[in-house]
């Protein structure tokens, strides 16, 4: 296939590039959550339950994303087939929707990440003074 006969194509048909490549890029942020979610943000709560700092509102949202995460991803699994579906301007503007999406779950990610740093940067020095 030559780079016109691509150019020509309906958008449509290439679709399934856009959602590749969102998967692509989101894949590194969806790793690093999880990572942080399974083994740091455990080891953050206990310390900060040992120096009696009370961080439940900053690990709430993170929680509530962790806890319902298949439904979360249904939800927009089911949007983007309705948008494919039934709205026509959809495949017009798919890639830009679909980049802004990366960079929303992006920056959330490192917020959550950053806000972990900082939690951790106030209780450090209280666990020093513990020993």
């Amino acid at each position: 296939m030559t780079n016109v006969q691509i150019a020509e194509g309906k958008p449509a048909s290439w679709g399934w590039v856009a959602y590749l490549k969102t998967g692509v890029l989101l894949l590194p942020s969806i790793v690093f959550s999880a990572v942080a979610v399974i083994f740091v943000f455990p080891k953050i709560k206990q310390m900060c339950a040992d120096t009696n700092y009370d961080a439940r509102y900053l690990f709430q949202p993170i929680d509530a994303i962790s806890e319902n995460i298949w439904l979360i991803a249904l939800g927009f699994l089911l949007l983007l087939v309705a948008c494919e579906r039934w709205l026509p301007i959809w495949r017009r503007y798919r890639s830009g929707i679909l980049a802004c999406g990366i960079f929303v779950v992006h920056s959330a990610v490192l917020l959550g990440l950053v806000t972990s740093l900082v939690v951790m940067a106030i209780v450090g020095p209280a666990m020093a003074h513990r020993l």
